[in-house]
């Protein structure tokens, strides 16, 4: 980074408060509406400033996860796979050599949310009407 990038995270400071809280909010209002049938729901989010709506199917469907992408991707809704960070990072190239061989299969939750999920923005500027619609595209996969 450089100056300019330093300027503008001095700036973002004083806003650090009212930005936590409107994602806190929008986290909430998020996990209130996605259906607990499909996507994990209980998170524990006390203390969180969580940057991300975490999608997670509760159970593993290969079917499923392409018309949810197709899905989201029809509507704009920008995702990346795996959560964030590239899911599995025992499966990642840069740690993968240094690792014994299937090393990544006693990890089977970050396995999970590496094929199963997903992470999308949790803007501080989205409105609440934004997130609704997210939801229900979301629901809408079947």
């Amino acid at each position: 980074n450089n100056e300019i990038g330093g300027i503008i995270g001095r700036s973002q400071l004083k806003r650090l408060d009212d930005i936590v809280e409107r994602r806190t909010k929008n986290l909430t209002r998020f996990i209130q509406q996605i259906d607990h049938n499909k996507y994990q729901t209980e998170f524990k989010l006390e203390g969180s400033s969580n940057y991300a709506f975490n999608l997670i199917l509760k159970k593993p469907d290969n079917d499923f996860v392409i018309r949810l992408m197709e899905k989201m991707n029809e509507a704009g809704i920008e995702f990346r796979r795996g959560s964030a960070g590239g899911g599995n990072q025992t499966r990642q190239p840069y740690v993968k050599k240094m690792l014994p061989k299937n090393h990544y299969k006693n990890f089977p939750v970050t396995e999970h949310i590496h094929f199963f999920g997903f992470y999308i923005g949790n803007f501080p500027d989205l409105k609440d009407y934004e997130i609704d619609e997210i939801c229900s595209i979301i629901n809408s996969v079947n």
